[in-house]
């Protein structure tokens, strides 16, 4: 169904409720909320849970749609009679609730950002906790209380308590998919996929109290296996304009979808980055690049594992003598997301070398030794041109 307005569930602000053993207790006392227009609002809790209960009862029809953490759900998470605190783990924990089963793994690939869905919690991370008793009751009425992760950001007045984990809001803009993020107290512009950390998936857990153990109600994954949103709607935006092949989205320029794309693509003037949301998309249709005089790096989606496949790519005849600049645009369009701290090394080793064997010589070397760099290194064959 399309709806005529759009508002997702960005954060929350909070207030000081008492100092715990493990950091302060936080009292919600409003949600943070955006909308398809890139504004932002804050929301008394109170005001939100009664809107919010007419959105899940239809009372506004195709008129609103409203995206918060219980995605398609309804779990009840947010309810009138309940009051929110937002407190670490390990404050929870030292109630007697086990919630080891829903722990990070400790040994898991950190170069592996496809994280299990049961292990997303940390003991040092933050939660919201909705209790019909006062957080100071909790540990004597354990039944009914509700917790989930915190993924959006928290305000203390104007200071940031906890970073967004991930975005709001999912805009298409012709084919251009970009990220709305509230962070730091703004509004902000990413291009899809470019926030996910790992901690992509909220759950609600409810605590039972004849086990005095948690169980889980629902658990939603943000992104997929393959880093692709889901559970929340995509919202169409026409806050864009498009020049052949590319889409300028208030300073993100990315590449439609929708349309043909040249055989030889010629970034535009201006443009620094270049976000690609999905390299299977251009595979076969994009040959050539022409990098522009201000070009400083492709930005490519995480989750993609392998960089773009193209046969040459021109760069401005002043780029020859700047070789790392050519390496860092190159790495940027050829390096699937790869953190090792050994494949860095070897990266910046490979850079270096390419920069010492070029010095003092012409075009035609430079143009040679950049080759063989790709050609060693990312194993692709392409050959470097200026212009």
């Amino acid at each position: 169904m399309e709806y005529e307005s759009y508002l997702a569930e960005a954060g929350f602000t909070v207030e000081k409720y008492e100092e715990g053993e493990y950091g302060w207790i936080y009292k919600v006392t409003g949600v943070i909320v955006v909308d398809d227009n890139l504004y932002s609002k804050v929301v008394p809790i109170d005001n939100f849970i009664k809107v919010y209960a007419d959105f899940k009862w239809g009372k506004y029809g195709n008129k609103l749609h409203i995206d918060t953490l219980e995605g398609e759900r309804n779990t009840g998470f947010w309810d009138s009679r309940y009051t929110y605190y937002i407190a670490k783990l390990t404050e929870l924990s030292k109630g007697g609730i086990d919630f080891s089963e829903y722990y990070e793994n400790p040994s898991k690939d950190k170069s592996d950002m496809r994280i299990t869905i049961s292990h997303v919690f940390s003991s040092n991370c933050y939660c919201i906790i909705g209790s019909r008793h006062e957080y100071c009751d909790m540990n004597r009425h354990w039944d009914g209380v509700k917790v989930s992760r915190v993924v959006h950001s928290v305000m203390l007045g104007k200071k940031q308590i906890v970073k967004p984990y991930i975005p709001a809001m999912l805009l298409n803009c012709d084919g251009f998919k970009v990220d709305l993020v509230y962070d730091n107290g703004k509004t902000k512009l990413l291009g899809d996929g470019f926030l996910n950390n790992g901690k992509s998936y909220n759950i609600i857990l409810e605590c039972e109290k004849s086990y005095n153990k948690l169980v889980c109600l629902f658990n939603q994954p943000m992104y997929d296996i393959d880093y692709n949103r889901c559970y929340r709607h995509t919202v169409s935006s026409d806050r864009f304009t498009t020049n052949g092949a590319f889409v300028d989205f208030c300073g993100l320029i990315g590449i439609t979808s929708n349309k043909k794309l040249p055989e030889t693509l010629i970034l535009p003037p201006k443009c620094e980055h270049l976000y690609l949301n999905n390299l299977e998309e251009y595979k076969g249709k994009i040959n050539k690049i022409v990098i522009n005089p201000d070009f400083k790096a492709f930005k490519i989606r995480r989750g993609s594992s392998t960089g773009l496949q193209i046969n040459e790519i021109y760069f401005p005849r002043n780029f020859s003598t700047n070789i790392s600049r050519m390496c860092t645009i190159l790495s940027s369009l050829l390096w699937y997301y790869e953190t090792s701290k050994d494949y860095l090394d070897r990266l910046d080793k490979s850079i270096k070398h390419c920069e010492y064997v070029c010095i003092g010589k012409g075009i035609e070397t430079v143009s040679y030794y950049i080759s063989t760099f790709v050609k060693m290194f990312f194993k692709y064959d392409i050959t470097v041109y200026f212009y």
